[in-house]
């Protein structure tokens, strides 16, 4: 024990979430891809990289990766690799379109309707420009047509 210290040394987690539920613990990096090869990669190197927690997260990119015209398909696929068995520690989270693109709300209803058990985080772009009151309240609460519920999933902007 330390001079001036009484009772024994204390983890700051166990004070600051004492009886609650901490934080979860990221991931120093974030690694985007778009392609189905680029993320089946991604997932492999995550997975060989540790045996107990993922050095980098991973974001599979609907906004960049898409082609044009072929929006779910591509977020099909995503939700398909998300959900999948290669997904060992569930740290992957996926990019959708701005919500001013067409196909925002499908890739959404995609995503979270085939992998929203396993999906980590969505990334909502560019939402700092000016658009809908939707916007605003997406940062914690999402609107889910495929579900007709309200979830609660993490995001990033």
């Amino acid at each position: 024990m330390e001079a001036g210290v009484s009772g024994p040394r204390i983890h700051p987690a166990a004070v600051l979430y004492a009886g609650g539920k901490p934080f979860p613990t990221l991931a120093a990096c974030e690694h985007y891809a778009g392609s189905e090869k680029l993320i089946t990669k991604a997932l492999q190197i995550q997975a060989e990289s540790t045996d107990t927690r993922p050095v980098f997260d991973i974001t599979a990119d609907c906004e960049d990766g898409a082609p044009a015209g072929h929006e779910r398909e591509h977020a099909t696929m995503i939700a398909t690799l998300i959900a999948g068995a290669d997904n060992r520690f569930d740290r992957v989270g996926a990019r959708i379109h701005d919500v001013r693109h067409p196909a925002w709300r499908e890739e959404l209803d995609v995503l979270v309707s085939q992998a929203g058990r396993q999906i980590a985080y969505l990334v909502l772009p560019k939402c700092n420009a000016p658009t809908t009151r939707w916007r605003r309240s997406a940062r914690s609460t999402m609107p889910v047509a495929a579900t007709g519920s309200t979830a609660k999933y993490p995001s990033m902007c």
